[in-house]
């Protein structure tokens, strides 16, 4: 009924972690990868969502401060410095679900 590595108890699962932190195994278990690689799609997806969600709001904001009657050269620069972050934030999220779906082995 329980796995070997559940009647060992929490122990053995953190020496087997250990293990690969320290480069001696390449994983705890194919379980625990197919777990961490769902975990990460999902935050990945939700940066993805949450980008297209608010990049008009950013848009208009870092046009408003580059253009409008407030228009201020420090609010400016910091509105695009956040805009850069999000786009990069981005562009990052899409490529670690990319090469989830693919399949390939890190």
């Amino acid at each position: 009924m329980f796995s070997e590595d559940e009647k060992n108890g929490p122990d053995s699962q953190l020496e087997k972690w250990k293990g690969v932190m320290w480069g001696f195994h390449d994983s705890v278990d194919p379980q625990n990868d197919a777990l961490v690689r769902k975990s990460l799609k999902v935050i990945c997806e939700a940066i993805l969502e949450r980008s297209l969600a608010g990049k008009p709001e950013l848009e208009d904001l870092v046009q408003r401060a580059s253009d409008g009657p407030e228009s201020n050269n420090w609010s400016a620069y910091s509105l695009k410095c956040i805009k850069t972050l999000w786009e990069e934030e981005t562009e990052v999220s899409k490529a670690i679900v990319v090469t989830l779906d693919s399949d390939f082995n890190f």
